[in-house]
């Protein structure tokens, strides 16, 4: 009973248990734990404060990582983006540059075709040409053989035929022109035919 009445008065008047303790021989605590009701509830505060300033600093740390990750993640979608728009143009610039290449050999080898459709033609013109001329010259031969102007030497060249050599006269000059005129194929007629002398 002596040792409750000697708590409960230290109690009343407010004293710590540190003391009390320390009163009835127990080792000395430095600094007493005020356990009264405005002692408890200003622990709680600071408790409460505490927290939320750790939940603060925590929340804020948070979102200072998510900002940091979020710009990171830009920077790594731009770098993506951009090299892919890089390789999409090079490929673009190569495709372009290989068709360019293909269309210049191909009108290479029309411009080609086309010189060598070109050149047959023409061989193929000479060589017609050729060969009428020497059908015109047997046509007229014949004729003037008909005449008794066989002596008479003939050349064509692109339908131009040219007399040459001698005739009695001059009216043998004349017929060997007019026979020559009226074979096909002859365009025209140089008559370089010499009259024989002392006719």
């Amino acid at each position: 009973m002596k040792t409750s009445r000697f708590w409960s008065y230290f109690a009343r008047v407010g004293l710590g248990t540190g003391v009390a303790v320390a009163l009835a021989g127990a080792p000395v605590v430095a600094h007493a734990e005020d356990n009264t009701p405005s002692g408890a509830i200003q622990r709680g505060s600071e408790a409460t404060g505490n927290a939320a300033t750790n939940a603060g600093n925590a929340a804020g740390n948070g979102m200072d990582n998510a900002g940091n990750a979020a710009d990171q993640a830009g920077q790594a979608a731009s770098g993506a983006a951009q090299k892919a728009g890089d390789e999409a143009t090079g490929a673009a610039n190569k495709a372009s540059d290989t068709a360019q290449g293909a269309a210049d050999r191909a009108q290479g080898a029309a411009d080609q075709a086309q010189g060598a459709a070109d050149r047959a033609t023409t061989a193929a013109g000479h060589a017609g040409s050729a060969t009428d001329d020497s059908s015109v010259t047997d046509a007229v031969k014949a004729k003037l053989a008909k005449g008794n102007t066989s002596d008479i030497k003939v050349d064509t060249d692109n339908g131009v035929v040219t007399l040459s050599g001698t005739v009695r006269t001059r009216a043998e000059q004349l017929l060997a022109e007019r026979m020559t005129q009226g074979v096909t194929g002859v365009r025209k007629v140089i008559n370089d035919l010499k009259i024989a002398a002392g006719r």
